[in-house]
């Protein structure tokens, strides 16, 4: 018959004594492995001053084991390399040979391009990683920025969430990613169809502009050259019939002044004969006869 444990039930005569790995074994059927996220800073690795860490107070769970870091606390990494890299990470373990957990850091490998340290889950031990910490070569302080925060990860840490089963951050986190990048080229997809479209549209609407206002201005340019033209003609036919009717009225008006003139002349040759054939003098001093046919004036003393 297989090995049966059941349990907690009165011990009569010590027939019923419970290990501690019963009781472990029992907690863990509620709580599974990780930290317990009750805020963000909860067993967080933060940066401190040179090659100092802080780690956040906090409580995790390993093994049905309960641990807490009752207050911040401080470690120490080690001295960087002159000339290679390497990765620490920053581990709770759970020690069952001499039964403790504690926060340890795994010191890592040194080269230039470190991986961090495997962690150790077999009969002696089971750890969680709670960070990563890249050590680069010659530095004299750790930042912020080589720390990778490794509490959401379920493959080497995860939070507990639940008394019965633990959230799977990884696959949680997985899901909207891919959700997200699957927004993210749907959105893209559709926007770029729409800038298409409307690129399109605009292109069409600007030609059919452009070849309405071709449309409208050829055939109004002809229309006004045409009304142009007449208008130009008919001011030229009225320019040109008053110039011909002012040019005909001065040839009349000189016509008529030649023949005045000639008419004047005439009284005047017919007085002057006149006067001289009575012998009479002129008004003004002069004498007019005529000899040899031709008419003379002389100048009366």
């Amino acid at each position: 018959m297989a090995a049966e444990k059941y349990f907690p039930f009165r011990s009569v005569s010590g027939d019923r004594k419970y290990s501690a790995e019963d009781w472990a074994a029992y907690f863990a059927l509620f709580l599974s492995n990780g930290v317990f996220y009750s805020s963000a800073d909860r067993l967080k690795v933060t940066a401190s001053e040179g090659m100092k860490l802080k780690v956040g107070k906090g409580a995790g769970f390993i093994a049905g084991r309960m641990y807490m870091l009752e207050a911040d606390t401080t470690i120490t990494l080690d001295t960087a390399d002159g000339a290679l890299n390497r990765i620490d990470r920053i581990v709770l373990r759970c020690d069952y040979t001499n039964r403790l957990i504690t926060l340890a850091v795994k010191k890592g490998s040194y080269s230039a391009s470190p991986v961090a340290p495997e962690l150790t889950r077999d009969a002696d031990a089971y750890e969680l990683a709670l960070a990563d910490v890249y050590v680069a070569a010659g530095v004299v302080t750790i930042t912020a920025a080589k720390i990778t925060d490794q509490r959401l990860n379920t493959a080497l840490c995860g939070i507990v969430t639940g008394l019965v089963e633990q959230a799977d951050t990884q696959e949680i986190f997985n899901e909207f990613y891919a959700y997200l990048q699957e927004f993210k080229q749907t959105t893209q997809v559709d926007i770029e169809a729409w800038t298409l479209e409307q690129q399109q549209a605009y292109i069409t609407w600007y030609t059919q502009q452009q070849e309405a206002f071709a449309a409208w201005y050829n055939s109004h340019t002809t229309a006004w050259q045409q009304e142009f033209t007449a208008w130009f003609d008919d001011i030229q036919g009225m320019l040109e019939g008053d110039v011909a009717a002012n040019l005909t009225n001065r040839v009349i008006k000189l016509e008529e002044k030649a023949t005045a003139l000639e008419n004047d002349k005439a009284e005047r040759v017919l007085l002057d004969e006149a006067q001289v054939a009575a012998g009479e003098k002129n008004p003004q001093g002069f004498s007019l006869f005529i000899n040899n046919g031709a008419l003379c004036v002389r100048r009366v003393v």
